[in-house]
């Protein structure tokens, strides 16, 4: 729906239909299997942790190149999951389930890249395996940036994990696939008006007039001056597309969906949830196996939990949805892996 805002409905509506039409004429009879793993503890970290005192300390990627060892973390989400596909006389399909912020190129910060992940899903294309890689419940997990490409080092410590996980699975073709979903209001956060934030961000863009962003030598951006770098207004850009782009509107209709495959479900989740929702979630399903999809977007942000709100930083910040709605939609998911309502 945001896409209207930027006058390329139509492009983007397009090519959906395109995609569309590829994948039904490349329609065919498989066997189907889902696994999980977890991964080693030192590929991603929390990114929110305590020092000795308890008091809250947000690791961020500009600060620390890897987590620092004097803080006291949250537990992180470690499952990698598969949903492998063998189709006969055609390339196998691998969708990867994974949970961490594409956040290895930090030169990069600001560019498009597809990054650890593209990396990985580039590597499985050589070796004949058509990969889909989709988030998981990324929303407080940060990478850890080892060696001189860290995203080289995350991709192919991903593709052994991999592998290893492909060779314990059975695809077969006798294997009941249902479809669900289940919609629920959640409000919004309360906004001050467009012109309010408006003003201040005018405020912000004259400040910074004297200083603006340049590519550098490298083709990266950065500020022109470094030692003057003004105020940023990320927030509050964030902030006033919300208020214009919902208003006068006081829930948001959540959709989750849920597609089962034999013992395993696959939880489509707007936004970005946390390694705790996500922990809840499977802890009170029935099924063996929960990959949870992730689907960041602005519409939803961050699913930062009650007491993440409290604690504030950047989760607090760039979440859209009231302060309360992590454990109605923790609630809302349960019930539909359980008790599905099928579609």
């Amino acid at each position: 729906e945001s896409l209207r805002h930027y006058d390329k409905v139509e492009f983007y509506a397009e090519a959906a239909a395109q995609a569309i039409r590829l994948a039904y004429r490349d329609v065919s009879p498989a066997s189907i299997a889902v696994g999980t793993t977890e991964t080693p503890e030192e590929l991603a970290h929390n990114r929110r942790a305590y020092d000795k005192n308890g008091n809250f300390v947000f690791v961020t990627m500009q600060k620390w190149h890897t987590q620092p060892k004097h803080l006291v973390y949250k537990p992180h989400d470690r499952q990698l999951g598969i949903v492998y596909i063998k189709r006969e006389k055609k390339r196998p399909i691998a969708l990867i389930n994974y949970a961490n912020h594409a956040l290895c190129l930090v030169k990069e910060f600001g560019n498009i890249s597809g990054e650890y992940c593209g990396r990985l899903c580039q590597m499985m294309d050589g070796e004949g395996l058509d990969a889909l890689f989709i988030q998981g419940a990324l929303g407080d997990i940060g990478p850890n940036r080892k060696t001189d490409d860290p995203a080289n080092y995350l991709a192919n410590a991903l593709l052994k994990i991999s592998h290893q996980l492909i060779d314990t699975l059975e695809p077969t073709a006798d294997v009941e696939i249902k479809l669900a979903s289940k919609t629920i209001d959640i409000p919004f956060q309360p906004l001050p008006s467009p012109d309010e934030l408006k003003q201040k961000m005018e405020k912000i863009r004259l400040s910074d007039g004297q200083n603006p962003m340049v590519r550098n030598s490298e083709g990266t951006w950065q500020w022109k001056n470094k030692d003057k770098i003004g105020p940023r207004d990320n927030h509050d850009r964030y902030k006033y597309w919300l208020a214009t782009r919902f208003a006068g509107q006081k829930n948001y209709p959540y959709i989750l969906r849920t597609i089962t495959i034999g013992s395993s479900c696959l939880l489509f989740i707007p936004g970005e949830p946390f390694s705790e929702t996500a922990s809840k979630i499977r802890e009170a399903a029935i099924q063996e196996e929960i990959l949870i999809l992730a689907s960041p977007s602005a519409e939803a942000g961050y699913l930062a939990t009650p007491l993440a709100h409290k604690e504030g930083a950047n989760e607090h910040d760039l979440s859209a949805l009231d302060y309360e709605s992590e454990p109605a939609i923790v609630t809302a998911a349960i019930e539909l892996i359980n008790h599905p309502t099928l579609v």
